[in-house]
């Protein structure tokens, strides 16, 4: 038999993410205990929410102009370093938890990533599909490249799981 938490446990939670702010974004992206949430059609900042330690952490801005950037979270493991990476058109920023204290543009990605496209991080290596093609971004050498599909048209309306 499937047991429910208490309906004040389940309060109590969404309280947490409405008193961060957290209950109004839409998007979400997940890797080894961390989750990225954002609203890609607001400027609120993007946040990184510990669900085990209920610990969230704000992103800097990236720029006030940009209303539907898109973010991917990625996990390094030789490093142990958590990425998020971040784009807008042809444009691509870097943000290095507990490193970092602002985004960095990379220059080695030189073709647009779609917005709504939800991406999965495994071993290293961040996926997400792109015009019928996997583009694979490094997270260590933060380089990113393309894995062509066997017949791209086919499948136009698939995301990563």
């Amino acid at each position: 038999m499937k047991q429910t938490p208490p309906l004040f446990l389940q309060i109590a939670r969404y309280n947490y993410l409405y008193l961060h702010g957290l209950a109004y974004y839409s998007q979400l992206n997940g890797v080894n205990g961390l989750c990225c949430m954002w609203d890609s059609l607001s400027t609120r900042p993007a946040a990184i929410f510990n669900p085990s330690t209920r610990q969230v952490r704000f992103l800097p801005n990236i720029d006030g102009e940009f209303s539907s950037c898109n973010y991917s979270l990625g996990f390094e493991p030789e490093e142990k370093k958590f990425k998020v990476f971040s784009r807008y058109k042809e444009r691509h920023w870097i943000f290095t938890l507990g490193i970092d204290e602002s985004w960095r543009e990379n220059k080695n990605i030189s073709f647009a990533i779609p917005y709504f496209k939800p991406s999965v991080c495994i071993s290293g290596v961040i996926y997400q599909l792109i015009n019928g093609d996997i583009a694979a971004l490094d997270i260590k050498s933060e380089k990113c490249e393309t894995i062509a599909l066997w017949n791209s048209l086919a499948f136009p309306q698939y995301g990563m799981v």
